[in-house]
């Protein structure tokens, strides 16, 4: 799942070859690179003749200098146990409850992310450009980034609903994260809470079991259970958690240029969030604060990407950061994914 700097292999490297034992000696707030050295990618099996092999490549071919590893699931699963069952037995217990492996998968990525730090990408996805010259390899605002999202939506529409869950959403296929990260514990508790509370509810439905439509199953929807609605929510959630906000748009005069600020429509904004939020107390930062973006946004360590993780689509001439399309498979779609 991961690309090390130290060293160079060109091959595809199993899982059993790395220590995985998981570290507590190292934080999120700790310099270092270990953030830079690692690319995540995940694999039902690990077989040179799996699908997507030359996109795949393109992540060995553009990044020399780290490792590439993909996880089965049953990989996941053992290190997820190793790690968590003994230590914070309710993340392993939601993990190993969840009814159905999209689930599993969701949550497996951002535990994996989590314990050891880097960038996790589905296995459809194409290198764009090298990691090494990513925006946040350059930084060099207040805060060393620790995590980095990238726009996937931004429906300014009254029913801006019938297209995706939320009004401005944040994808979850491709994220880079340092290990420990404060954004990523939240994410994860808030999955561990929804899963309990699912059990409790008699909600623990898998998915297969009790189709109701291509996203939805009986329970909780998934795209709200471990899905890109849940990510956004939980990032918009943890951004008001933070406290001392500091917000950094990297060129301000293209940050709004898709629409005038008068034409945004979306649901009701909470009295406390005010437009000009750099400049005002006691606001709420919602989904208004992630609208319109053209180039980066850093928040704090946290670094939200314009549309830089894309479909499967030539980036276009010029774009500063276009650095990996997706095929969109839609592999998670099939209710029979094992």
């Amino acid at each position: 799942m991961w690309l090390n700097e130290k060293e160079d292999r060109r091959n595809f490297v199993p899982i059993e070859s790395l220590d995985l034992e998981g570290d507590d000696s190292e934080d999120s707030d700790t310099d270092g690179d270990y953030y830079h050295s690692k690319i995540s990618k995940k694999s039902k099996i690990l077989t040179d003749d799996y699908p997507y092999r030359s996109d795949r490549q393109t992540w060995i071919d553009e990044n020399p200098g780290y490792t590439y590893l993909m996880f089965s699931y049953l990989q996941v699963y053992d290190v997820v146990k190793k790690n968590f069952a003994n230590t914070v037995p309710e993340v392993y217990d939601a993990f190993d409850m969840l009814p159905h492996v999209i689930l599993k998968s969701d949550f497996g990525r951002y535990l994996l992310v989590y314990l050891f730090g880097g960038l996790y990408a589905d296995i459809d996805t194409k290198c764009q450009k090298p990691i090494d010259e990513w925006f946040d390899n350059f930084n060099k605002f207040k805060y060393k980034i620790g995590f980095v999202a990238s726009l996937e939506s931004d429906i300014n529409l009254v029913e801006w609903n019938r297209y995706m869950p939320r009004r401005v959403e944040l994808l979850q296929w491709a994220f880079k994260s340092k290990k420990r990260h404060h954004f990523m514990a939240y994410l994860i508790s808030k999955i561990v809470a929804t899963t309990y509370r699912a059990k409790y509810d008699n909600k623990l439905v898998a998915w297969s079991d009790q189709y109701v439509d291509i996203d939805k199953c009986s329970g909780v929807n998934i795209v709200d259970w471990t899905g890109p609605g849940e990510f956004t929510d939980s990032f918009i959630e943890y951004v008001n958690l933070i406290g001392d906000i500091d917000i950094t748009d990297v060129d301000s005069d293209k940050s709004y240029a898709v629409h005038p600020r008068d034409e945004v429509v979306g649901p009701k904004i909470p009295v406390k969030n005010v437009k000009d939020y750099n400049k005002n107390e006691g606001w709420l930062y919602t989904w208004y604060g992630l609208i319109r973006l053209q180039t980066p946004r850093i928040i704090n360590d946290l670094l939200v990407l314009p549309y830089s993780f894309k479909g499967d689509d030539p980036c276009d001439e010029g774009d500063p950061y276009c650095y990996l399309s997706h095929a969109f498979s839609g592999g998670w779609k099939d209710k029979d994914a094992s």
